[in-house]
């Protein structure tokens, strides 16, 4: 459980802007409930250094990962 005064920040992660169809819901709850979110399209077949990258740097930004 987080604190009141930090918020968990949560990186939503898609593999091409289409499935951004799929994810916006999520998106637009986070909002509502002011969880810190981001939003990133990385794809492991066309840029997998710039998710390899993300993955690398994620603990820095202490992603909360289920």
């Amino acid at each position: 459980m987080t604190s009141k005064n930090v918020s968990p920040k949560i990186a939503i992660v898609m593999g091409s802007q289409s499935d951004y169809k799929t994810m916006k819901l999520c998106v637009k709850t986070l909002k509502i409930l002011k969880i810190k979110s981001e939003t990133k399209i990385l794809s492991a077949h066309r840029t997998p250094k710039r998710m390899y990258d993300f993955a690398k740097k994620s603990w820095k930004k202490q992603y909360k990962f289920n």
